[in-house]
């Protein structure tokens, strides 16, 4: 019988009947066109993708399913994290599928077995570490990709002799048609979220996006050591650190130039009109030079 996760922001974030699901995809991804370029998708092995609602996020992060989509890779890793549970090491659901509107999405159990095997990487049941980090990009990915399969990988804590070996066994997986996803929203402002580094005014969003992207040139330069460096001098709260640190490690093993694409980039405020409180969503791709066509 098979096991099948059904997320619990299904019918909630998003919604759970498929025409409406799709209607709602179709949308964002519209909107990303006229937003959006993504050129460099031939060669794009691995991406940063927010994951807030999709009435929040999904443009943005359908700027990143386009470039998937241009790809139609047989797999993907989704790196994400528990928001709600600390956990060492990274852990993948003894799950066989998980449930969309739009269809299940079927876990590779033959490499999520395989990697299990290999510490630091490790299996955990379904209640131990299925969170919205990863459920929130199954519905972009089944309309991208229908049949695409998945290895979600929940990212604790890692010392960097782990997290090397573990990205090392990732970098070997994608120089098949694999692509890596890490799952991410960027700067939580606003004093909601305990972070109020300047005050909230007329301001505030020029400065929110003067700290992104920051971070986000400093995740350019494929060093976790330097972009764990600029999250300790800005403070900056970017949920999914962990994920983003195993992605940059794990193509630095790739041969080739890589090379990051800001794909697109938004704040929650713009959609809300509230600046006393917003968050971050950025798109980004790694692009694998060696492997475009």
């Amino acid at each position: 019988m098979e096991r099948l996760h059904r997320p619990p922001t299904c019918g909630w974030w998003y919604p759970d009947d498929a025409v409406e699901l799709r209607e709602l995809l179709a949308s964002a991804f519209e909107a990303s066109r006229k937003r959006a370029a993504t050129e460099l998708a031939g060669g794009a092995v691995a991406f940063v993708v927010p994951h807030a609602a999709p009435a929040y996020s999904g443009v943005v992060a359908a700027a990143a399913y386009r470039a998937i989509f241009a790809r139609q890779p047989d797999c993907a890793i989704i790196a994400g994290f528990s928001h709600s549970r600390e956990m060492a090491g990274i852990a993948t659901p003894d799950i066989d599928a998980f449930f969309t509107p739009l269809g299940a999405v079927g876990v590779h159990t033959e490499l999520a077995r395989e990697l299990s095997s290999h510490p630091p990487f490790h299996m955990a049941s379904e209640k131990q570490v299925c969170d919205h980090s990863v459920e929130i990009q199954l519905p972009y990915l089944r309309y991208a990709v229908e049949h695409v399969r998945v290895l979600p990988l929940y990212v604790g804590r890692l010392n960097p002799i782990e997290r090397q070996s573990a990205a090392r066994r990732i970098a070997h997986l994608l120089e098949g048609n694999v692509v890596l996803i890490a799952s991410s929203d960027f700067t939580h402002f606003g004093r909601g979220f305990g972070f109020l580094p300047f005050p909230p005014d007329e301001h505030a969003p020029e400065r929110v996006r003067d700290l992104d992207h920051r971070v986000i040139a400093a995740a350019a330069t494929l060093d976790e050591s330097r972009f764990f460096q600029t999250l300790q001098d800005t403070g900056a709260t970017v949920c999914g650190a962990a994920p983003i640190a195993l992605l940059l490690a794990a193509i630095r093993n790739l041969a080739g130039m890589n090379a990051q694409r800001e794909l697109d980039y938004q704040i929650s405020a713009e959609l809300t009109g509230d600046f006393r409180e917003s968050v971050s969503y950025a798109a980004l791709a790694y692009v694998n030079f060696a492997q475009r066509a």
